[in-house]
């Protein structure tokens, strides 16, 4: 089973459990914890073992399309036997147990297996997830496995899978949030399309093709743009494709302070950081990287998705990217993602 269809199989036994897990968020206190932050629960034994080193170092793992030195997520661990109704409210938590009987944590996992998980055998545990079981807002990962050998090995062999479910649902939890709390925003260029933006973020370009909010702040600078032409074929979705239509986008109509002669074109040096998606239920793409102005005189991080419309008639370019020097950039990057997410298409 390759990657896709693993992610897939785990979003269609989310979405299974979603209608009695909203019910129930309604009368459960709201999760609480600091962003970035992911709380890991295992028995102590099994955190000092090679399968919790694993684990550590694929979560403190650097993000490399950052400048800086920042990791994916912040840690706190607890063992098992504290894990008291004080963490139970914690927004991401993560289990990680083996199923031998003794292990507090797998016996804990094993209680809350799927059934059809537990017929099918240890070939298709490993990872699931649920929503608001102790907390609203909140998200539980597991991981789990026969033994600690083999629980170290596919942490070791699906560490990416692992680190991409996480941001996912880190990511998908703010755009419900956001979309509750932001207004809806129309572009007048193109009514297709809406988005939910805090009313700091300026429009600064509303024209054929092409749509810009900003968010100027202090020595922050936060940038949301929107792109669209008519879709023809598969290969502008190539990662070649899409370098070319960021830096000419970037060309005629982004530029700083105010002069045409700086405008917004990418960092050469690191590739793009891509791979599919699935957006509104159609076939996307999500890209990053890092950008800078032709002059270099700034520069940071940017991410976009990159989609069709429903008839396949158009193509969207939805980039957020970020100016803050010498400040860390995560959780800023974070919230921009999540409110990329909330563009949909009117219907």
């Amino acid at each position: 089973m390759n990657f896709s269809q693993k992610t897939i199989l785990t979003f269609l036994l989310i979405y299974s459990a979603s209608c009695q897990s909203d019910k129930k968020s309604s009368i459960l206190p709201a999760s609480i914890g600091r962003e970035g932050e992911i709380l890991v629960v295992c028995d102590s034994l099994l955190w000092k073992s090679s399968a919790g080193i694993a684990l550590k170092n694929t979560l403190k793992d650097t993000i490399h399309y950052f400048s800086g030195c920042e990791p994916f997520f912040n840690i706190t661990y607890i063992p098992m036997e504290k894990f008291s109704d004080f963490w139970k409210r914690h927004k991401i938590i993560l289990f990680a147990g083996v199923l031998d009987g003794i292990n507090a944590t797998g016996k804990f996992i094993n209680h809350r297996l799927p059934q059809k998980k537990i017929i099918n055998g240890l070939d298709s545990l490993f990872y699931f997830r649920e929503k608001d079981l102790f907390a609203s807002g909140q998200q539980i990962h597991f991981l789990v496995e026969g033994n600690q050998d083999a629980l170290a090995g596919k942490i070791l062999q699906e560490g990416k899978f692992i680190l991409e479910n996480l941001l996912d649902t880190e990511i998908k939890n703010k755009m419900l949030i956001f979309k509750n709390k932001f207004p809806e925003t129309f572009p007048k260029s193109n009514r297709e399309f809406s988005l939910h933006l805090p009313t700091e973020f300026l429009l600064i370009k509303d024209t054929s093709g092409f749509v810009w909010w900003r968010y100027a702040e202090n020595i922050r600078d936060r940038n949301i743009f929107i792109s669209w032409k008519p879709y023809l074929s598969q290969k502008q979705f190539s990662d070649s494709a899409l370098t070319e239509w960021h830096c000419e986008t970037g060309k005629k109509f982004i530029y700083g302070n105010d002069s045409k002669n700086s405008f917004l074109t990418l960092q050469e040096e690191l590739p793009l950081v891509s791979r599919w998606i699935t957006y509104q239920g159609n076939t996307g793409k999500e890209i990053r990287g890092l950008w800078k102005t032709n002059n270099n005189t700034m520069g940071g991080p940017f991410m976009a998705l990159v989609f069709t419309d429903k008839k396949f008639q158009t193509l969207f370019f939805v980039e957020a990217f970020l100016y803050a020097p010498n400040e860390p950039k995560r959780n800023l990057m974070r919230e921009l993602e999540g409110l990329l997410w909330t563009v949909e298409e009117e219907k």
